[in-house]
C-alpha cells in the first residue's frame, strides 16, 4: 500500500511537471524520473524474503503507475516510459510470473505503446523521433 501510495504520488508530480512545462523553452526533462523509477525497480528487485510473497502486488503497483504515464498521456517521457517497461528488473519478472494476471498487465502496457504509435503509422508520419520509438517498440 505504502509503494502504491509512493508511485501515484511520483506519477502525479511527474504528469503536474510535463503539464507545467509544455511550451516553455526549458521543456521537460525525463531524466530524473527515469532514475528515480529505475532505481526503484532496482531496490525492490534486491533479494529479500519479505518481499518474495508481495512480488504480484509490486508488479501491479509499477504497471498501474507505468499505465497512467502511458505515452499518449505524458509524451515527453514516451523514451523513458519505454525503457521502463522493457527494463530487466520489471518485464522479465512481469512475464514469467505464475498468474495469468501478469501476462495481462503487459499486455496492456504494450497497447497503451501501440495507441500512441497508430496516428504516426497510420499517416506514415515518421519523424525521426517517432521512428526511434518505433524502432524502440520492434
Amino acid at each position: 500500500a505504502l509503494l502504491s501510495a509512493f508511485l501515484q504520488v511520483a506519477a502525479h508530480v511527474l504528469i503536474r511537471d510535463h503539464d507545467a512545462k509544455k511550451g516553455m523553452k526549458i521543456g521537460f526533462n525525463q531524466k530524473s524520473y527515469l532514475r528515480l523509477f529505475t532505481n526503484l525497480l532496482y531496490d525492490l528487485n534486491t533479494p529479500d524474503p519479505s518481499l518474495d510473497s508481495s512480488l504480484i502486488e509490486v508488479l501491479n503497483a509499477f504497471t498501474h503507475t507505468f499505465h497512467k504515464l502511458r505515452p499518449s498521456r505524458v509524451p515527453a517521457f514516451a523514451f523513458a516510459w519505454v525503457e521502463l517497461i522493457a527494463h530487466r528488473m520489471f518485464m522479465p519478472k512481469l512475464l514469467i510470473s505464475k498468474p495469468h494476471r501478469c501476462s495481462v498487465m503487459f499486455k496492456t502496457l504494450i497497447v497503451d505503446l501501440l495507441e500512441f504509435l497508430k496516428p504516426y503509422l497510420q499517416n506514415a508520419e515518421l519523424t525521426e523521433q517517432v521512428h526511434l520509438l518505433y524502432k524502440g517498440t520492434l
